[in-house]
């Protein structure tokens, strides 16, 4: 960087204190307070994609509440208080449980949840494998003439537009993992035109 020359994050902690004095000293810092997850910026492109596959049963909610019942990043959790997961999802009374399982089930079909069962419960445990390898996946099962029909069938809400706009985000934001699988896909296609 050149010397004098401001980051874009420096610069944006100067207009946020330009605009709200004495920000710093009311916002919430992760370390200092505890109870926090890393998450990815792209999320809420992935809950929107999410929606969008599971039509008229939404799944982003169960997906959110899944991430923040993870601990250190390990993308992994036990399913041991599944009411209080339900209602932290959203879904209350009797069948609230119920329709958690169902949101779980529906997540596990797309690749976004992987789990678990233990002694008698078929649900004791999830895994959350890395979304945008997963998105990727799905999309590449829409849009491919050679995908498995059930998972063509299970990406058939994907929206193309809704796609383009989480490749455009992540790419604004540097996301490595999906900048790596670009380059992976133009490889292949380079080679196939060869």
């Amino acid at each position: 960087m050149t010397p004098g020359r401001k980051s874009i994050p420096d610069k944006e902690l100067s207009l946020r204190d330009s605009m709200w004095p004495g920000a710093e000293k009311r916002l919430w810092h992760p370390k200092p307070h505890g109870g926090f997850i890393t998450i990815p910026k792209t999320l809420p492109f992935l809950g929107r994609m999410m929606d969008e596959m599971s039509k008229n049963f939404p799944v982003s909610e169960t997906y959110n509440a899944l991430w923040c019942w993870t601990w250190d990043n390990n993308a992994f959790t036990r399913l041991n208080r599944m009411d209080e997961m339900a209602f932290a999802a959203g879904f209350t009374g009797q069948r609230g449980v119920r329709t958690f399982q169902d949101r779980l089930k529906r997540l596990e079909a797309m690749g976004f949840v992987e789990l678990k069962a233990a002694g008698n419960s078929k649900m004791a445990f999830a895994y959350l494998p890395n979304p945008h390898v997963v998105m990727f996946h799905l999309y590449d099962a829409l849009t491919s003439p050679g995908a498995a029909p059930e998972m063509r069938e299970i990406a058939r809400g994907l929206q193309e537009g809704t796609f383009n706009a989480f490749l455009a985000r992540a790419q604004e934001l540097g996301s490595k993992d999906v900048l790596e699988i670009l380059e992976a896909r133009a490889g292949r296609a380079a080679a196939s035109v060869v």
